[in-house]
């Protein structure tokens, strides 16, 4: 009976703590993610308007660079502004760059989250003559520019002898015009006087060359 009972405990100290050798590993339990609720405005320059429609890419950088930081960009989310110009997120992870786009506006984007300003797309009608006397190899250049920012258009119009252009401005800006043939110099760079655009209008300009 005694032997019995010796049995009877090694049997259950066996089933109680024998692992075949291998440790128990203690479960951790999951900490919850805390995730921001974050809103995008999109509005137009100057009015502040809500832009309904604009389509907001949010990316991450998929190749890395020391000198321009990222040559890649790879867009993991695509949302669409309300009738408030807003778009409603989750703080995804890793957003390294944001871009805005309406087939009204010119683009803009940012790093990470913000909100946005997009200017409003506007057009130039210029119409040119040809008065002076040009090499066959000469071309004439024209570029639009805002003083305040980046952004410009440059334009090879060739030789044209009497036409009409349509270029592209921008909307509540300064819109500075200059042209010249062939290479940008002092003495080659001819200013036209500056025009400034509400929302989406278009401008007229007459200049000779």
């Amino acid at each position: 009976m005694k032997s019995c009972y010796i049995c009877m405990f090694l049997a259950i100290t066996c089933a109680l703590g024998c692992t075949n050798g291998d440790p128990v590993t203690p479960i951790t339990p999951a900490i919850p993610i805390t995730r921001t609720r974050i809103t995008i405005h999109v509005l137009e320059k100057n009015t502040n308007n809500p832009i309904a429609g604009a389509t907001v890419y949010m990316q991450k950088c998929t190749e890395p660079d020391l000198v321009v930081e990222c040559l890649t960009y790879s867009t993991f989310s695509t949302l669409t502004t309300d009738s408030s110009g807003q778009v409603t997120v989750f703080s995804p992870p890793g957003v390294d760059r944001t871009i805005v786009e309406h087939q009204k506006y010119w683009t803009a984007e940012s790093s990470g989250f913000g909100d946005f300003t997009l200017t409003p797309k506007c057009t130039l009608k210029a119409s040119i003559k040809r008065v002076k006397a040009h090499l066959p190899s000469d071309v004439l250049n024209i570029t639009i520019a805002d003083p305040n920012c980046c952004w410009l258009r440059d334009y090879r119009i060739g030789l044209p002898i009497d036409t009409v252009v349509f270029l592209d401005a921008q909307g509540y800006t300064d819109n500075h015009v200059f042209w010249y043939i062939n290479f940008l110099s002092t003495d080659t760079l001819h200013y036209l006087p500056p025009f400034y655009l509400i929302a989406f209008d278009t401008a007229k300009v007459d200049f000779e060359y």
